[in-house]
């Protein structure tokens, strides 16, 4: 009896329902979702395949650049470093950095180009371990001129290190970086005077050759921007970073 009443209750609201009319909203607003999900699908596989694309062509010219420091081809590497976007740290599939290809080729003026450059950072390693100023000293011939190369690609590799260095300590103290000239000033005195005491702990003595003079100054201070920044977009990742 139960039962019966149960399936005569069920038919009776199942036929109550099928006489009633369908809200027209919902289905015009189902339509603009899915019509909505639909450019938004198209439009994220677009962006998708533009990244890709982009990705693909940073390659290329990654490859193009490296391959105009192997061939010393002056035209092509100054077309190159004419790109703000160019990632001028990339590795081959040795691992070598355009400053390291250079430096085994020997192509000083190169060299000495990249050195100026304050995205150049020049305490990178290949798959042998060797950073540039180390690869420079396992060149057979001892003339001067690449006494004077091995001494300025380590001052290079000093400097990186210091100011890197340097900035991890800014932050600790300081979270927001550099913000007035003084505190540039200072970083900058601490830096050379770091640099200075390294060199002496080493007993080396760089020729005049081996500086970038006036310049040095320059250069450090960019570098200092640049790797402020790069250590703050770091601490900002790893913060942002969820533990699952």
């Amino acid at each position: 009896m139960f039962h019966l009443l149960f399936i005569t209750l069920l038919s009776t609201t199942i036929i109550s329902s099928s006489h009633c009319a369908e809200p027209k909203e919902p289905k015009s607003t189902l339509s603009k979702l899915i019509k909505n999900k639909r450019l938004r699908s198209a439009s994220s596989n677009h962006l998708t395949s533009t990244v890709i694309k982009a990705k693909i062509n940073n390659i290329v010219t990654e490859h193009e650049f490296l391959t105009a420091v192997r061939n010393n081809n002056n035209q092509e590497i100054q077309f190159h470093l004419s790109n703000p976007c160019l990632n001028l740290n990339m590795q081959d599939g040795e691992g070598n950095t355009a400053l390291h290809i250079a430096t085994e080729k020997f192509y000083v003026p190169t060299i000495l180009q990249l050195l100026t450059l304050y995205q150049v950072d020049p305490t990178i390693r290949n798959q042998k371990f060797f950073m540039a100023h180390q690869l420079a000293a396992t060149l057979t011939a001892n003339t001067e001129e690449k006494t004077q190369i091995k001494y300025a690609l380590f001052r290079a590799s000093t400097i990186q290190f210091t100011v890197v260095k340097e900035c991890e300590q800014i932050l600790l103290t300081k979270p927001q970086g550099i913000t007035t000239k003084k505190e540039m000033e200072q970083a900058i005195q601490n830096i050379k005077k770091t640099i200075t005491t390294t060199e002496n702990s080493q007993q080396i003595t760089l020729p005049k050759e081996a500086r970038l003079e006036n310049n040095e100054d320059i250069l450090i201070q960019n570098k200092i921007f640049y790797t402020l920044n790069d250590l703050k977009k770091t601490t900002t990742q790893k913060n942002n970073c969820s533990i699952l």
